[in-house]
């Protein structure tokens, strides 16, 4: 899963990413960044893109590894409210 972040990586540069880490920012999980008004709002977000793995949790599991939340990952996932990183 290294290998997908790698290539989105080497395709988009950091500026025109939105990721998981800079939605959290400094709160404590990426689920209290949104709930608390983190997601980027239209301006900010304009000429950005996003990836996100539309998976079970096989392979969202897989992705997200040993992580408490997606630091360092390019892409969110999807996943049940009460699963990590949603909680």
């Amino acid at each position: 899963m290294d290998g997908i972040d790698a290539e989105i990586r080497s395709v988009f540069p950091d500026s025109a990413l939105i990721t998981p880490d800079k939605v959290q920012g400094k709160a404590p999980t990426l689920a209290a960044a949104v709930k608390a008004g983190g997601w980027p709002k239209l301006k900010a977000a304009r000429g950005k893109v996003m990836f996100a793995m539309d998976e079970g949790p096989a392979k969202t599991d897989i992705y997200r590894g040993q992580r408490k939340s997606l630091e360092g990952r390019a892409m969110f996932i999807n996943t049940d409210e009460g699963r990590l990183p949603a909680t």
